[in-house]
């Protein structure tokens, strides 16, 4: 019994362990996009305004620190259902998803008309900085990485 005990509070230890890295990393990743944002105006030039459909979409600070965190929790979400449901092969499917949103994401501003090469530099690094943060994490702390999971 008392193995049995030590097994259990090792995995919720483990799952304890796991969520505060990731909700650090999601903070982090957050907090790396929204200061490569901040530094990209000043820098780069880039006056972030993107046309989409006829309308000029203006990329600011709090759309930054809406769709930053929105995005970073989707993958999340998607790493836990994969894990629950494809364990063995979630690491990697999930790192495939998540390179195909980091490429699809470079769509709009580098190849909308309009946009200034500042604001391309500036919106595609904002989503290299944020992937290479979060990525990173999750591929680290997914239960095919833990060992005895």
């Amino acid at each position: 019994m008392a193995v049995a005990t030590s097994i259990s509070s090792v995995q919720v230890f483990a799952a304890g362990s796991r969520r505060r890295t990731r909700v650090l990393g999601v903070l982090a990743a957050v907090a790396g996009a929204f200061t490569t944002w901040t530094i990209a105006g000043p820098i780069l030039g880039a006056r972030m305004l993107v046309p989409d459909n006829g309308v000029i979409l203006h990329i600011t600070w709090d759309r930054v620190l809406v769709i930053a965190p929105l995005v970073s929790l989707l993958g999340w979400g998607l790493i836990a259902v994969l894990e629950r449901f494809v364990a063995r092969r979630a690491r990697a499917i999930w790192t495939v998803a998540a390179g195909a949103v980091l490429l699809l994401s470079f769509v709009k501003p580098l190849f909308s008309e309009g946009v200034t090469p500042g604001t391309r530099v500036g919106l595609c690094l904002t989503h290299i900085t944020l992937a290479a943060i979060l990525i990173p994490v999750i591929r680290r702390t997914s239960k095919a990485a833990q060992p005895n999971s």
